[in-house]
């Protein structure tokens, strides 16, 4: 039971990571232009 919490948790984390990632992507691309 604790390991299938833990598992939504590291995905939620990664979810979050990837849209932080796709935000600073988006504003380096602003700034080359």
């Amino acid at each position: 039971m604790e390991f299938t919490h833990r598992a939504e948790q590291l995905s939620s984390s990664i979810s979050d990571y990837e849209r932080l990632i796709g935000e600073n992507s988006l504003r380096i691309e602003q700034i080359r232009v």
